[in-house]
């Protein structure tokens, strides 16, 4: 694995940031799996119990003990949307990962195509500016360019 800042090709300026995309789909394949196997039957069965509210106090006709009883059962719904608001949250780390992923791999795959268009755009440049420079020194000069390597080709040191 490269260092930080060491050059990965012939052009200046260009580092390597190396990414384990399969890594990304093997965290968000087990993050899935626990929240499927684990977390979600676990939850669900507790949500279940936990909406019907407390059962503390039921009968009684004390305002203190129907005031514990409101209370409690607040707390049972926010544990309630805590479990959803937990389970919502895995979900949709888990399709960040994976979206992170598909991005890497498509820009791999696009960094390589494009790294080779411009490299061959950067060519077709460099030999027409070449060319050109050549012609106009002749031109200029009325003599050979020393440095033409061939037709409209110079060598670059």
């Amino acid at each position: 694995m490269p260092e930080i800042d060491d050059p990965v090709s012939s052009v200046p300026g260009l580092t390597a940031i190396d990414v384990d995309v399969s890594g990304l789909d093997t965290f968000a394949g087990s993050v899935e799996g626990e929240l499927q196997a684990n977390f979600e039957p676990q939850a669900i069965g507790l949500m279940r119990i936990y909406q019907t509210g407390s059962y503390f106090g039921m009968g009684h006709e004390s305002p203190d003990v129907q005031a514990a009883r409101t209370r409690y059962t607040t707390c049972l719904q926010a544990a309630v949307n805590q479990l959803a608001g937990y389970a919502n949250a895995t979900q949709i780390l888990i399709e960040a990962a994976r979206a992170v992923a598909a991005r890497y791999r498509g820009t791999d795959a696009l960094s390589a195509a494009n790294l080779a268009e411009v490299q061959g755009a950067l060519d077709q440049a460099r030999l027409a500016a070449a060319a050109a420079v050549s012609a106009a020194d002749r031109a200029a000069t009325g003599k050979a360019d020393p440095l033409a390597t061939g037709p409209g080709q110079v060598h670059f040191e």
